[in-house]
């Protein structure tokens, strides 16, 4: 069945199964068994998914997508970056020319790469042990050695009551076009070259690439389960995908494009229902709201992307039908204007057409029970904000996979879980999200964050700001943490860097084997020294490396 917009008709609601449902009018709370949502039918396998592919390939884009995507549908995800790992650690690759680090014939170089990758999967174990449900490890991943180690590592006597399944997911790209624009994008993005010239990091990032042409290895059937993207989704290979949140992963990534272009979100022009207060309906928009339309579209014909053929898209219901009417009005230019019924606003049942404060006088019970839980909260023969979601997926597989910019036109509810998913925001977050009336939101999205322009327009009064939190929060805090701890240890020598990487695993090491002896009193020897300058070639045995202790980070 064809879920995309048409002009003449309104596309059907997606038959996609709800992930959580009980018999009753509720949706269960994000505190659901892991089994709900990742099988009908029971299954309760975790998920460790594996990037693979050559530096500018949109691997770091790719796994923010699925994680934001598997977030956004209210499963405990979350990805970790190997080249985090080796910018908090060695600083003496940050901030500079530093493509001799990654020349798979520097044997210092390597041991220590291997020893970055060593520290995200011990806390990527750790996310899953205490209640993680799909971990991304990032990382080029580019050699069956790497990969084996990966394996080696989650196969271990630790592991063997986890129940994990290890999918590796490999990005191939001989698109010049995209690999040139994700190179010129290093220097805007990429933490490695914040002090570096554009010429110079362009430069040394391509010597980088280089060095992994090299040595690269791709993905085979020996290496167990995997799904390669060819070409930014042009051709997908699957091998040995089953089950229902794999398959569904996999779906998901047949729409991902990495051209990365704008999308545009707006509310409708303020309506007549806007001004008394009231939900739902179908009123038509006030005086003020058909100006802002006049004004939004003036606007949008200003940008460069409106050049770029951009395609208007609203909901079926009249005010952001009539928001998107001033586009069909311009001369000399002809902009799609498509209608989707999974864009209308939340329905609101029997609740329809009244203000907030006749429901609290009229069903006080369902006004508290909103109050208390307004992301599971469904109205009476109506929609919960878990409902919108469902329906909307869709929605996100032809934003995702569109190659030319889009102009949303809906309503606050929907536009909150939109937001939400491109900013990978928590889903708990969704009910109190701020989507001014009458404001235009630009999200334009990178290899690290999305970007968020937010242009107000002047015909009512905007509200604050949104204090959007990005992926970049939890780096920023980790990295407070780990200099912290390494502070006593750190120097820009080679040698000292090491030492300091050493410093930190045996931290980890050592908390483990203590957490691990006071539970049940296993030895574990730690094969690591970082007072004798001697085992600076040395790595840890994949044998000691255990579960780290969160609260000992």
């Amino acid at each position: 069945m064809d879920l995309r917009p048409t002009k003449t008709e309104t596309e059907p609601l997606p038959t996609l199964p709800p992930l959580v449902r009980t018999g009753s009018n509720r949706i269960l709370s994000d505190t659901h068994d892991a089994s709900e949502i990742f099988s009908h039918l029971g299954d309760q396998t975790k998920l460790v998914l594996v990037m693979v592919g050559l530096p500018a390939r949109g691997k770091s884009f790719i796994s923010r997508k699925v994680s934001a995507y598997l977030s956004w549908l209210g499963i405990k995800v979350k990805f970790f970056n190997v080249g985090n790992y080796r910018r908090l650690c060695a600083q003496d690759t940050v901030g500079k020319a530093s493509e001799s680090f990654f020349d798979p014939s520097n044997a210092e170089a390597s041991k220590r790469r291997e020893l970055f990758a060593l520290l995200a999967l011990i806390e990527l174990e750790s996310f899953l042990k205490n209640g993680g449900q799909v971990a991304i490890l990032d990382g080029t991943n580019s050699t069956r050695e790497r990969r084996s180690l990966i394996r080696n590592f989650f196969d271990r006597e630790p592991n063997s009551k986890m129940n994990l399944k290890t999918i590796f997911i490999e990005s191939i790209c001989n698109d010049e076009k995209i690999i040139e624009q994700n190179i010129l994008n290093v220097k805007v993005s990429s933490p490695d070259y914040c002090d570096v010239p554009s010429h110079e990091a362009i430069a040394d990032f391509k010597k980088r690439i280089q060095h992994y042409e090299r040595s690269y290895q791709t993905v085979e059937e020996n290496d167990g389960s995997y799904i390669k993207l060819i070409n930014a989704g042009k051709q997908v290979i699957a091998h040995n995908i089953n089950g229902y949140l794999p398959a569904r992963i996999m779906y998901f990534m047949m729409h991902i494009n990495l051209r990365k272009v704008p999308i545009f979100l707006t509310r409708h022009g303020e309506s007549d229902y806007n001004i008394d207060d009231r939900i739902g309906g179908d009123s038509s928009l006030s005086k003020a709201g058909k100006r802002f339309a006049k004004s939004m579209c003036d606007f949008i014909t200003l940008q460069p992307e409106f050049k770029d053929n951009i395609t208007v898209w609203c909901s079926t219901l009249k005010r952001t039908v009539e928001t998107a009417e001033p586009f069909r009005q311009l001369k000399n230019v002809k902009v799609p204007i498509l209608q989707w019924r999974a864009l209308c606003e939340i329905e609101a049942g029997t609740m329809d057409g009244l203000t907030y404060e006749e429901i609290n006088a009229k069903y006080p019970q369902e006004y508290a029970a909103r109050q208390k839980d307004k992301l599971g909260y469904r109205y009476p023969q109506g929609e919960s904000y878990r409902d919108v979601i469902q329906r909307l997926e869709p929605v996100i597989f032809e934003l995702e996979r569109s190659n030319k910019p889009i102009l949303l036109i809906s309503h606050r509810a929907v536009l909150r879980c939109l937001y939400a998913y491109f900013l990978n925001m928590p889903v708990a977050e969704i009910p109190h999200i701020d989507i001014d009336l009458h404001t235009v939101y630009k999200l334009t999205p990178s290899d690290y964050a999305t970007k968020v322009d937010k242009f107000p327009f002047g015909f009512v009064v905007a509200k604050d700001e949104i204090v959007k939190e990005t992926p970049e929060k939890d780096y920023e805090d980790k990295k407070k943490s780990t200099i912290e701890l390494l502070l006593p240890h750190c120097d820009q020598s080679p040698l000292q860097s090491y030492q300091m990487e050493n410093y930190y695993l045996n931290n980890i090491l050592n908390n483990s084997q203590q957490n691990n002896n006071n539970n049940n009193g296993t030895n574990i020897k730690n094969t690591t020294n970082t007072n004798n300058t001697n085992n600076i070639k040395h790595t840890p045995n994949i044998n000691t490396v255990i579960n780290s202790n969160n609260n000992n980070k």
